[in-house]
């Protein structure tokens, strides 16, 4: 069982066959999950705990309605573009500082599909340092990019030489891999940076990493 930072809980089941037996299953062993407050999340096989549901919608919508008002310049733009590239920069020369430059204090790293968050700018270093430290020659090579007044998002395809341990990875065994990842910038309109990323994993089957689907 994990804990999300919203205050409730994630339960990762592994080894899915079917949704609606693993529910079935896990609701049977678990009667503090037996009720409403909880909600099942089949594309990541997680029970969330779902007292802020209505809330976190509301927020939600009024949130899209911000991002969607946004008018772009062409000031605006080059803005946003150049900070990307500087970020981009500083990843290829393993530069953290230069990272962290980019971000606002407050920023967030989050991997969408497992629930793993860093926060701040020491959250940030750390993510950046436990992955070069796994990787050490980590390549992010950019197939898709889209920049707007609402931030950047990017496709890349990533290859590296796994030779540390990092999150739930499969152990390292010093070989290449090779994955694709989808990431969002968000751009804080105030503070002029981003204010972290999302990032989605797109193994290929035979390096599927476990939990992630």
């Amino acid at each position: 069982m994990g804990h999300r930072s919203d205050g409730g809980c994630r339960f990762q089941v592994q080894g899915l066959e079917s949704s609606s037996r693993v529910i079935a299953n896990v609701f049977q062993r678990s009667p503090a999950l037996q009720g409403s407050a909880y909600r099942w999340d089949s594309r990541g096989g997680t029970i969330y705990h779902a007292h802020n549901v209505s809330f976190q919608r509301s927020m939600t919508k009024e949130r899209v309605a911000e991002l969607h008002s946004r008018k772009i310049t062409p000031e605006l733009y080059h803005e946003i573009r150049r900070l990307w590239q500087i970020h981009s920069i500083a990843e290829d020369r393993r530069d953290v500082p230069g990272l962290i430059s980019t971000l606002t204090e407050d920023c967030v790293y989050e991997l969408v599909q497992t629930g793993d968050v860093w926060r701040g700018h020491e959250g940030a270093r750390q993510f950046y340092t436990e992955m070069m430290a796994a990787f050490p020659d980590i390549h992010f090579e950019l197939e898709n990019i889209v920049i707007g007044p609402q931030g950047v998002f990017e496709e890349a395809h990533v290859t590296g030489t796994h030779v540390g341990a990092w999150l739930d990875f499969p152990p390292p065994t010093g070989t290449r891999v090779e994955f694709d990842v989808l990431i969002l910038f968000p751009w804080d309109i105030e503070k002029r940076r981003f204010s972290g990323e999302r990032v989605w994993f797109l193994f290929p089957q035979a390096h599927h990493r476990p939990g992630v689907s």
